[in-house]
């Protein structure tokens, strides 16, 4: 039986989201739970950091060590660079493993006005 959300949950806010990572002949895919709050806040600190091209705005996942993404600047001219790492554990039968992504790279900072112009930045900023 599917339940309703309604606005007294404690998650209501939070979100479930698919990461995709390619970067430089390595990849890899994953989901994870991150708290409202927490994407709320980047969504505000990628809107700064556009406007300033100075600082960071970091990303986590609600499980400790399963997600982190840093957008940062990485000069005086607003050269813009990601980083981060996506894993999480995996049970076999007589072992677990940890399994992760970790990336970095530096892009265009045209990339950073186009994402604060999307509808998901928007609507958590307002």
């Amino acid at each position: 039986m599917l339940g309703e959300e309604t606005e007294e949950l404690p998650s209501k806010s939070d979100l479930y989201i698919g990461i995709k990572v390619s970067s430089n002949g390595c990849s890899g895919n994953n989901d994870q739970s991150v708290l409202g709050e927490e994407f709320r806040n980047i969504c505000k600190a990628l809107v700064r950091l556009n406007k300033k091209r100075k600082g960071e705005a970091v990303l986590s996942s609600f499980s400790p060590n399963e997600l982190e993404i840093k957008v940062y600047s990485v000069s005086s001219l607003g050269g813009m660079a990601v980083s981060g790492c996506s894993g999480h554990q995996v049970s076999v039968e007589n072992h677990s493993f940890f399994h992760q992504v970790k990336f970095g790279f530096e892009f265009d900072p045209s990339v950073l006005e186009f994402i604060i112009k999307s509808e998901w930045v928007r609507d958590y900023v307002a």
